[in-house]
């Protein structure tokens, strides 16, 4: 057994790194990285990083990120089967369900020019496309209103 992998075994956390390790990159799922390792802090995975190969370090970082529906404050999971979801993707999620907290919150992040040019660019159905059409309008004279 390698030195890295004799280091790993000597504790549990890194008993359970070695474990996903030996599962190899190809048959190891994003679920059990996330059971494995998601109540762990940054620093603990950290601790572990030279001694680990690099895919297995970066999968655990993918996994644990907090993802960006979290971090705008929406109401929902947009993103929870993909992480990494690209912006425009996670603004057409969000108007297709026209939940107007959740509009405002993307109008206040991405600004209300990205969601309009987000927005324009598919078709949605005519009532979709008539609440957000208004929530939008709303949402900008809101923004532009003084206090």
């Amino acid at each position: 057994m390698s030195q890295r992998k004799v280091q790993l075994a000597a504790s549990p956390k890194g008993r359970v790194l070695l474990a996903l390790w030996t599962q190899g990159m190809k048959n190891l799922t994003t679920l059990e990285i996330q059971r494995a390792t998601g109540d762990w802090a940054q620093g603990e995975i950290d601790s572990y990083a030279a001694l680990i190969p690099a895919w297995l370090r970066t999968a655990i970082q993918q996994v644990n990120a907090p993802r960006k529906s979290a971090k705008i404050g929406l109401s929902g999971a947009y993103d929870w089967s993909n992480p990494n979801i690209r912006d425009d993707v996670l603004i057409l999620k969000v108007l297709e369900r026209h939940k107007f907290e959740d509009v405002a919150r993307l109008c206040f992040y991405y600004g209300v020019p990205k969601v309009k040019r987000v927005f324009k660019r598919l078709a949605f159905e005519p009532m979709t496309n008539a609440i957000v059409t208004r929530m939008l309008s709303n949402i900008s004279k809101g923004l532009r209103a003084k206090p």
